[in-house]
């Protein structure tokens, strides 16, 4: 079975943006995230949404290309399960330690290719999945995925982890990531998602009420709404443009990703 792209019958609205830090434009560096988004219709009808971003550690040789690299392996071992006949909701631990596993062969096979070692493409994952009555989400690292069931009506998936010192995480490749990685399965569609990298995090995230900033979310997804199904360059190019504004450049250094899906 393969999954087809589906055509503008999805109701799904996605906008997604990656953008440099000020730190990494001060030093020339390119952004170290990167994320990816993907709808496929299953033979039967059904739609289902990929979203996966990852920031690349800062101290990492390649980290930019670990981000690719891990974004690229999580979506598609996702999407090949899917095409092999299984569903979302067949999904469990077994399952997502297996695309671990495969992830980190694939960031190893990369890094001898350039001579280098694993930890010189160190990325932190988030993605989720939805579709076909359920919504898998996963996460390595620090960043957040909010879900939301309507305005107001917003939860984070799990708190950004952090290691013992500011600044430190897990990371695809860490030792310990078998042990850290998170995830869940929630048995509806949850019709508003938001993923989002830690350089996103504080502003994103009401760290005192351990919730997300719901009246920011109902904005943005109060716009997204009203939009015409799909995504657009237009429309990424608006949610970069918002990302890189004053609100949130003068808050943070780092590289901001932000993913917004609604339906």
């Amino acid at each position: 079975m393969s999954l087809e792209t589906p055509d503008n019958a999805s109701l799904w609205r996605i906008a997604q943006a990656s953008t440099a830090g000020v730190s990494h434009l001060a030093h020339h560096l390119p952004c170290q995230d990167f994320a990816l988004t993907r709808q496929v219709t299953t033979p039967d009808g059904k739609t289902i949404v990929f979203l996966v971003a990852a920031d690349g550690a800062g101290s990492a040789t390649h980290a930019e290309l670990g981000a690719k690299v891990v974004v690229a392996s999580f979506l598609g071992l996702v999407q090949l399960a899917l095409e092999q006949g299984r569903r979302l909701t067949d999904f469990g631990q077994t399952d997502i330690n297996h695309w671990l596993a495969i992830t980190r062969q694939a960031v190893d096979v990369k890094a001898a290719e350039l001579g280098a070692t694993s930890h010189d493409l160190a990325a932190t994952v988030l993605g989720c999945c939805i579709g076909d009555g359920a919504t898998l989400w996963w996460q390595i690292g620090d960043g957040a995925i909010v879900l939301g069931r309507g305005p107001g009506d917003y939860a984070v998936a799990c708190w950004p982890a952090q290691g013992e010192y500011a600044n430190e995480t897990t990371f695809v490749t860490s030792a310990n990531a078998p042990a850290e990685i998170r995830w869940g399965l929630i048995p509806h569609e949850c019709p508003r998602i938001g993923v989002f990298t830690d350089g996103l995090q504080r502003l994103l995230l009401d760290y005192r009420q351990q919730q997300p900033v719901a009246a920011w979310f109902d904005v943005q997804f109060g716009f997204l709404a009203g939009l015409p199904p799909g995504s657009s360059p237009t429309l990424d190019q608006a949610l970069t443009t918002l990302i890189s504004g004053p609100r949130f450049v003068d808050q943070t250094e780092d590289d901001r990703t932000l993913i917004l899906a609604c339906r």
